[in-house]
């Protein structure tokens, strides 16, 4: 299955996330509790899917990925927030996100995803599709 990133400021979101994720097969490779370890993290493991959320100290998640957009072009990203609509969803899916979840989620939401942020096609964002 993927090799997954995740980057939440919470702790008990990420270790959740984990635990569903490597029930289906998936590999957690890293985790990170803001943009600037995330893009630290991205460098080291070379995830194929980042779970991101947007509100985190230090470095958001609309940042933190507009610096992957330009260092990690082809890495697929499912932002992950209480806050995926409105302007915010349109700038995401400017940046090229394969899909967007919303807390609070059920795991067979996370894990569902997740299998649609990996087939996603790269150049026409998930979420891109849900705004229009």
């Amino acid at each position: 299955m993927a090799r997954i990133l995740i980057v939440d400021d919470a702790l008990f979101i990420r270790h959740g996330m984990k635990t569903t994720l490597s029930a289906v097969g998936h590999e957690v490779v890293a985790e990170a509790e803001n943009g600037l370890d995330g893009l630290r993290k991205v460098a080291r493991f070379d995830p194929e899917l980042v779970i991101l959320d947007i509100n985190m100290p230090e470095m958001d998640g609309v940042r933190m990925l507009e610096v992957l957009r330009r260092n990690h072009p082809m890495t697929r990203v499912l932002a992950c927030s209480s806050l995926v609509s409105g302007p915010q969803t349109q700038q995401l899916a400017e940046l090229g996100i394969q899909g967007a979840l919303r807390k609070p989620y059920l795991p067979e939401d996370l894990i569902a995803a997740v299998m649609m942020a990996l087939v996603s096609p790269m150049e026409q964002p998930a979420i891109a599709q849900q705004t229009a």
